[in-house]
This record gives structure tokens, C-alpha cells and sequence, in this order.
């Protein structure tokens, strides 16, 4: 089991409201499914020099995969990118972190969506070194051999998770990352893997998510498969905002 550690947080005695954010720590390379079992999630910050992975908990969500079919809203997304062939492939992170192809991608779709700055070579390079489990997943145009899309993903023995996508900036507003989250939960399914994690439901941004069918989410005690309460959570996010960081990220 993972050693699962608190870190203070905020606190209101007005309403006996004390908070704290909790983390776990990977020992010895013990398997991955546990961890991502009890709503952990990979940590990439700089708060504790650790060599092993850190994890935190938060409100992930993950597809169980037995029951995933696709939704026609699924199947209208996927018909629209029908007439396009991909080459894809999967390779361990470690090879790709000298790829200057790959990295120069990812950095330029991060600064067009994002903002500049967020990815940074330095971070691409931890997340493709955080753990020997990061997997690459490449999609290139089958015609032109150019990429269309990378994944990050994590893979465990029984799980795996979408961990950050970056693909073409001209798909960018076709719905193209909605049907590579499908893709890929299909995929998944299809070499017979229990549960596809999808990262966290925060906001109306991660909304899209929940277009995924078999969805459940991590209420902080248990996977819970209330949809229509995640979307309520999700709504209303912006009302519990706080950008105070507990006390381990004081430290980062």
C-alpha cells in the first residue's frame, strides 16, 4: 500500500471546518492500481525530492470499461473523424525524451490553447520520466507520416489513464480531443484493462468527461457513479475556489 500523508490546509472555526490535502507515496515500485484504486493521482510539483512517485487525491473520474459502450453522441463524434487514417503506435516515455519532434508539439499546442509558458520542456521531460509505467502513445496522418496527436498515458497492470493529450492546433475546435479520449477508452477496453482513469472533473471545462458512458468519480471515500451530482459539483466549482496552497506546496 501506498504511505498516504496529510498536508494542512485552510480552516474556518466559525463553521469547525479544517482542511487538509492528502498525498500518497509510492514505495518501492508497488503496483499502480491501488494507488489510482483510493483516488490518487500522479504529482509532478517540486514540493518533496523524492525518488519515489508522488500522488494526490482529488475528484478523478474513471470509465469502468465492462460496461462502456458508446453513446450516439460517442458514435456521431467518431463518424466525423471516419475518413481519417492513423498510424498508431505506443512506446515507453523514456524513448521519447530526446524526441525534439515530439516535445516542440507539445510545447506549441500547450501555448496556443493554453498560454505560453505552462508546458515547458522541463515539465514534458517529468512527466515522461515520472515513472517507468509512462507510456507514449503516437498518432500520425497514415498518408503524410506527420503527427497528428501524442498521449501520455500511465499504464498499470489493470488500468490506465489518459493523462495529457496534445494534437494538431487545426483539430483543435472539431471535437478531435473528445474522440481521442474515446479512442482511447476503447482501446483500452479492447486489450482487456478494468477501469480508464480520465484525470479530474473540476469546473465546466471537464465537463466534456462526462460525455463518456460507465463513468464514476471519486467523492473523496469512494468511486461513485452519480452523474447528474458531478455535473452539479462541477457547476458550481467556481464558488470554492481558494488559491491559498496547503503546506506542502508552500514548501515547492
Amino acid at each position: 500500500m501506498p504511505e498516504i500523508f496529510s498536508s494542512e490546509h485552510m480552516f474556518s472555526y466559525k463553521t469547525y471546518t479544517f482542511g487538509y490535502a492528502l498525498y500518497a507515496k509510492r514505495i518501492k515500485n508497488e503496483p499502480l492500481d491501488p494507488v489510482y484504486e483510493k483516488g490518487f493521482l500522479p504529482y509532478t510539483g517540486d514540493a518533496i525530492a523524492s525518488e519515489d512517485p508522488l500522488f494526490y487525491m482529488a475528484r478523478s473520474a474513471r470509465v469502468m470499461l465492462k460496461n462502456f459502450t458508446l453513446s450516439s453522441e460517442n458514435k456521431r463524434i467518431k463518424k466525423k473523424f471516419s475518413d481519417m487514417q492513423f498510424m498508431v503506435t505506443e512506446k515507453p516515455a523514456s524513448e521519447y525524451l530526446k524526441n525534439k519532434t515530439m516535445i516542440n508539439f507539445c510545447i506549441e499546442y500547450f501555448e496556443k490553447r493554453h498560454g505560453h509558458g505552462i508546458m515547458t520542456v522541463e515539465r514534458i521531460k517529468k512527466l515522461l520520466s515520472y515513472s517507468k509505467e509512462v507510456v507514449v502513445v503516437e498518432y500520425r496522418n497514415a498518408q503524410t507520416e506527420n503527427p497528428c496527436a501524442y498521449v501520455i498515458e500511465i499504464h498499470g497492470k489493470h488500468m490506465r489513464h489518459y493523462w495529457f493529450s496534445f494534437f494538431d492546433v487545426a483539430l483543435a475546435y472539431s471535437s478531435f480531443g473528445m474522440w481521442l479520449m474515446i479512442d482511447r477508452t476503447e482501446h483500452a477496453k479492447s486489450v482487456a484493462k478494468t477501469f480508464y482513469y480520465l484525470g479530474t472533473v473540476y469546473g465546466d471545462k471537464a465537463l466534456y468527461k462526462t460525455n463518456i458512458p460507465s463513468l464514476e468519480y471519486w467523492n473523496g471515500q469512494q468511486w461513485v457513479s452519480d452523474i447528474k451530482k458531478l455535473k452539479s459539483r462541477a457547476r458550481t466549482d467556481d464558488t470554492r475556489v481558494t488559491f491559498i496552497p496547503d503546506e506542502l506546496k508552500e514548501q515547492d
